[in-house]
This record gives structure tokens, C-alpha cells and sequence, in this order.
């Protein structure tokens, strides 16, 4: 019998706690070392002023920098193992299956769902397509590792802002360890 831990009236796997806390703390690690290594940048309007237009909003702006050094940063992912990454892609492709969708389908609908969160148009523009291409390619090709960051990020803010439905987390178990995997080997 599976362990639980009731939490707000839903019974709740220890597995699927452990998974979950342990992501918290790998994804803190990860972005410690990513401003450890100057891959995330302090906002400063000043440093940006002429190559940015005024009109894009200060978080989208944020984020869009922020993106870019992770892909810029692409030869770092590339050598690491690449087993994570593939099981990350095997992962989510099957999540699409199981919903009857294609894979670009549950990446805009179910990864990048505009219904119920702020999709930039850099991620609707570059983000989304290599996503897309990274789960198509099963994580084989390793210069395309680092976008499993960008997916990564992506469930990162949809579980800790986005739509809660704290009834179906047991069933993200196995999606918790891939992506632990992947920071794991790259944190």
C-alpha cells in the first residue's frame, strides 16, 4: 500500500512529495549556480537601453535575457550525459500520447497554455518550436539538450503559478523524475 500525507483534503503520495521537494531544491541549486556563472543576469534598463525597444514589458524582457543566456550556453549541455535528457523527451511525448494529442499540440496547449498563463512571443516564436523538436528528436541530439531547461522552466512556473490541481499530482511522478535527472546532471 502507498504511502499518503492528506494535504488540503487530497491524499497525496509520499513519492510524489519526495519528487517534488527534491525538485524544488535541485531547480534552487540549478539557478544558484546559473547566477554563480553569470548565466542569469541582474535587470539593469541601462546596460539594455539601446538594444532593447522601450515597449516590451519588464518581465517578458527579464525573461527573454535570461533565456537567452541558458541557449547561448548551449555547448555546456551538450556534453553532459545524455540518458536525462532523452528519458525527459521519452517523458513527455508519452504525456502527449496519453492525451491524444500530437507533440506540438501538448506543448502549446498542455507546456505553453496561453489560457492560463503569459506566453511571450519569443517563446511562441523560438521557445515553443525547439521544444517541439526536442521532444520529436526523443532528446537524441545532445547540441539540443539545453532546451530541456526551457521545458523545465516552463513546468516550474506552471506548477508554482499557474492552474492548481493538487487531486492529480500522484500522477506526476514520473514526469518529476526526469526532470530531477536532468538537474541533477546539470547542476
Amino acid at each position: 500500500m502507498t504511502k499518503t500525507t492528506k494535504i488540503s483534503n487530497a491524499d497525496i503520495t509520499n513519492e510524489i512529495i519526495f519528487e517534488i521537494g527534491k525538485f524544488a531544491i535541485l531547480w534552487n541549486v540549478f539557478e544558484d549556480k546559473c547566477r554563480d556563472e553569470h548565466i542569469f543576469k541582474v535587470w539593469d534598463k541601462e546596460e539594455y537601453k539601446d538594444i532593447i525597444p522601450n515597449d516590451i514589458p519588464e518581465n517578458e524582457l527579464i525573461f527573454n535575457i535570461n533565456m537567452n543566456a541558458i541557449c547561448n550556453r548551449k555547448k555546456y549541455f551538450a556534453m553532459k550525459a545524455s540518458q536525462p535528457f532523452k528519458e525527459f523527451a521519452i517523458e513527455l511525448k508519452s504525456r502527449a500520447d496519453f492525451l491524444g494529442l500530437n507533440v506540438e499540440d501538448y506543448v502549446k496547449k498542455n507546456l505553453y497554455p496561453e489560457k492560463y498563463a503569459i506566453v511571450t512571443e519569443h517563446e511562441k516564436s523560438t521557445i515553443l518550436p525547439q521544444v517541439i523538436e526536442f521532444i520529436n528528436n526523443g532528446g537524441t541530439v545532445a547540441a539540443k539538450h539545453y532546451v530541456a531547461i526551457l521545458a523545465i522552466f516552463r513546468i516550474r512556473n506552471n506548477m508554482f503559478h499557474g492552474l492548481k490541481w493538487i487531486h492529480r499530482l500522484n500522477n506526476q511522478v514520473r514526469l518529476f523524475e526526469t526532470m530531477n535527472a536532468v538537474l541533477e546532471e546539470i547542476a
